[in-house]
């Protein structure tokens, strides 16, 4: 079995579950005359249903064939870095960022996308005074993202790896700790890496 095909099986078998849900909780408020609970229920399982085929559809709609480019992969990083601030103030949470310059393979697009999802979901479950710690440096096998801490898992997890991996990403380990992501460097003209170049700190003290 392919990938998509996979994909496509456990997308249907995720759906399943809050279709069934609904189903039983309409049931239930006509046996037990409890319409304005289970209605409330069936608000919340739309809802959980809503957003999980947009994920899906988003997913599907992702192209395989995505160009990949050269991009200078911190400052791609600080432009997602910059756009989530004013929510990581809101939430009183900072967002720590830290990048060697480096340039990489990557669809830029689908990358910004993935980060937003990435940093949106992190800040979402976030307390005041969290840190999120964002990196982007080269090593041997490439350049290597790092963000800590890691997604919970979940379908915006799910839809976050096939974005990376669709920006040209690979070696991806998603965990609750950390998240680590591996794009192929592009050789360029040397120049000397000033020592805490790229390096920011974002909150609202």
């Amino acid at each position: 079995m392919n990938c998509r095909r996979q994909w496509i099986s456990d997308a249907f078998h995720v759906l399943a579950q809050p279709i069934t849900a609904l189903r039983v909780a309409a049931e239930f408020g006509l046996r037990e005359r409890s319409e304005r609970k289970a209605l409330k229920e069936c608000v919340q399982l739309l809802d959980r249903l809503t957003r999980d085929l947009a994920i899906f559809r988003e997913i599907a709609g992702l192209d395989e064939e995505a160009p990949l480019q050269p991009c200078e992969g911190h400052n791609l990083l600080q432009t997602c870095v910059d756009e989530m601030a004013p929510i990581a103030q809101a939430r009183t949470a900072a967002l720590q960022f830290t990048a060697q310059p480096v340039l990489m393979q990557c669809n830029p697009a689908l990358f910004e996308r993935a980060v937003f999802i990435l940093l949106d979901e992190l800040l979402a479950a976030s307390r005041g005074g969290a840190k999120i710690s964002l990196s982007l440096e080269y090593c041997e096998e490439g350049a290597l993202l790092a963000v800590r801490p890691g997604m919970r898992p979940g379908q915006r997890r799910e839809l976050f790896c096939h974005l990376m991996q669709f920006a040209g990403g690979s070696s991806l380990r998603a965990e609750a700790a950390c998240t680590y992501v591996m794009f192929p460097s592009v050789p360029y003209r040397q120049f000397p890496i000033p020592a805490g170049a790229h390096e920011q700190v974002l909150t609202s003290h």
